[in-house]
C-alpha cells in the first residue's frame, strides 16, 4: 500500500506506530517502506499539488506492487465546525479544476482509536488563501475540506482499479486566511521551497512570522492526530 503526502513531516506522527523505515531510493523527495500492524506500507512525499503527487505514486508503483493508495496529509477546513488537527475521512474527492469525482473507500478504524469527521474533499492546484474562497468552495461542492493532491492519487487509482482512500487533518480553519502568498512561493514544477516563504515573511515580519508559527503548531498537531488515526485503521 502506498500512502502519499506532500511533505515528509506529515508522516511524523506515524513513527511511534511503525517498524524501521527503509529508504527505497526512488526519484522523488521521500520514499520509505515500513510495517504497520503487520502490513507493508510505503510512505511517499514529493511536494504540493497534483503533478508532484502523481509522480510520487507512479514512482512507487514502478517498484512495488500496490494493493491500495491513500492520500493523506494536511488540509484546509471549509466546514466551520472543523477544528485544528481534526481528522477527516473523505466520502468523495472532487477535482476543482476538471469537475471529476472520485469514489473513496472507507478505512476500518479501531474502536480504541481516535474519531474522525467525514465529508467531501475538494482538490485544487493552488493554496486557498482566503476565508471567502473557502466559503465559495463549500457552497459549490458541499465539501468539508480542501487539499492539493487527493484527486491526482484518486485518478491514478481509478485508472488501475486500485482501492483509493483519503484521510486528512486540518491545519487552517474555514475562517482563516494567509497573508503570505504561497502561490508566489511555488516554482514552475509546483514545489514550494521554504526559503521563498521566509523571504515573503521578512517583508512583514510582525504579521507573517506569527502566522508561520501558528501554522507550524497546527502542522505538528495534525501530524500527531493523523499518525494515531492511520495506525489504528485497516485499509
Amino acid at each position: 500500500m502506498v500512502v502519499v503526502a506532500a511533505m515528509a513531516r506529515e508522516f511524523d506522527g506515524l513513527r511511534r506506530y511503525t517498524g524501521p523505515w527503509l529508504d527505497l531510493q526512488l526519484p522523488i523527495e521521500f520514499a520509505r517502506q515500513t510495517m504497520v500492524a503487520g502490513e507493508c506500507w510505503v510512505l511517499a512525499a514529493n511536494g504540493p499539488g497534483p503533478r508532484l503527487a502523481r509522480a510520487a505514486v507512479e514512482a512507487v508503483a514502478a517498484k512495488v506492487r500496490l494493493r491500495a493508495a491513500v492520500s493523506t496529509g494536511y488540509c484546509g477546513a471549509l466546514d466551520p465546525r472543523l477544528g485544528p488537527g481534526e481528522v477527516i475521512v473523505a466520502t468523495e474527492v472532487i477535482d476543482a479544476d476538471t469537475g471529476e469525482r472520485f469514489a473513496v473507500q472507507r478505512p476500518v478504524a479501531s474502536e480504541a482509536g481516535s474519531t474522525a469527521a467525514t465529508g467531501r474533499v475538494v482538490t485544487g492546484d493552488r493554496v486557498i488563501s482566503s476565508s471567502d474562497e473557502k466559503s465559495g468552495l463549500q457552497r459549490r461542492y458541499d465539501a468539508c475540506a480542501v487539499d492539493m493532491e487527493a484527486a491526482a492519487v484518486g485518478a491514478w487509482a481509478r485508472a488501475r482499479n486500485v482501492p483509493f482512500y483519503c484521510v486528512r487533518a486540518v491545519t487552517d480553519l474555514s475562517s482563516e486566511g494567509f497573508s503570505i502568498d504561497f502561490e508566489r512561493a511555488r516554482r514552475a514544477d509546483g514545489s514550494m521551497p521554504v526559503s521563498r516563504i521566509l523571504w515573503q515573511a521578512l517583508a512583514k515580519p510582525w504579521v507573517r512570522f506569527p502566522e508561520i508559527k501558528r501554522l507550524q503548531s497546527r502542522c505538528r498537531l495534525a501530524s500527531d492526530r493523523l499518525g494515531e488515526f492511520l495506525a489504528g485503521c485497516r485499509f
